[in-house]
């Protein structure tokens, strides 16, 4: 019978001694990993063995059984979520900019580890619900902030964020900014209140409806949605016959549009002298009425 020959087995060795060696150190250290967990100060751990949650392990070092026990740590000081700028409309029709944060600490850390995959990303998303419900059903004065909207704030959070072992410190808006279109029907609101109560002044006063109107006055006027798009389809037709009867003629496009623009500018300042004349009127019978108010009645003079 013949001997093996193990020579090739010792030249693989040799060629591959340095990848075994370091193969070898690295399965090494694995297994020394998973033999225990070193959990820090601020924190606290939940051990799981074979897959289901065991006890709760507090800061310092704890043995594990390698591959079958593993351990994940929490951090349950006291942390913080921010909420980026997102836009609420109320009940009101109000549209608000609104900045918000979270302080919260993990009470039940089985809770926070077994109820919900991703409890950073599941409480950002559960502070933007909150945002949206309590901005939606607040009235205008609470809109702007305060300790009452944080209070409320902080209440709703509280309950949602229960479920998941996770107590809400304190919770509130960092900024609350209306956008551009709220800030003018606020405005136009208390314009109207304010112009409601200086004609009912003028009315007891002893004007009549139209002079007092005429007193009060308005920067703009109303016009109805549908005359408004009524004139903007005029406006566009006009400009498209224009159009047509210029390149009949053989004008180029450029040509075309500094004539319109010419036409348009002369009709903007017919309007504008049209306005001006209708501020004159108002004026002349603004002074009417003053005059008339001023006057002594007859009889007040002695003879």
């Amino acid at each position: 019978m013949h001997p093996v020959d193990l020579t090739w087995l010792r030249d693989l060795f040799e060629e591959h001694r340095r990848d075994l060696m370091m193969a070898f150190f690295a399965l090494f250290g694995a297994v020394v990993r998973a033999m225990g967990i070193t959990v820090k100060s601020g924190q606290r751990a939940l051990r799981f063995t074979g897959g289901r949650a065991g006890a709760v392990l507090d800061p310092g070092f704890h043995w594990l059984i390698p591959f079958l026990q593993v351990a994940r740590p929490v951090p349950t000081r006291s942390r913080t979520i921010d909420l980026p700028a997102q836009r609420v409309t109320t009940l009101a029709g109000f549209v608000f900019t609104v900045d918000a944060n979270l302080v919260y600490r993990v009470a039940d850390l089985r809770k926070a580890l077994v109820e919900i995959d991703d409890l950073q990303k599941g409480m950002g998303q559960m502070l933007g619900l909150g945002v949206q419900e309590v901005l939606r059903t607040a009235s205008q004065q609470e809109a702007r902030g305060g300790a009452t909207l944080d209070r409320l704030l902080t209440e709703n959070l509280a309950r949602r964020l229960e479920a998941w072992g996770v107590t809400v410190e304190q919770a509130g808006f960092t900024t609350i900014t209306p956008t551009r279109e709220t800030i003018r029907l606020t405005q136009l609101g208390h314009a109207t209140v304010e112009r409601g109560r200086a004609l009912t002044q003028l009315t007891r006063g002893g004007e009549s409806l139209r002079a007092a109107l005429t007193l009060v006055g308005t920067r703009t006027q109303v016009r109805s949605r549908t005359r408004h798009l009524r004139g903007l389809e005029q406006r566009n037709r006009r400009r498209r016959r224009h159009r047509r009867l210029l390149h009949a003629r053989g004008l180029a496009p450029g040509q075309s549009r500094e004539l319109l623009r010419g036409l348009e500018s002369g009709r903007l300042q017919a309007q504008h002298l049209q306005e001006d004349r209708y501020k004159e009127r108002a004026s002349a019978l603004r002074r009417r009425v003053t005059g008339r108010k001023g006057e002594a009645p007859p009889g007040s003079q002695g003879h």
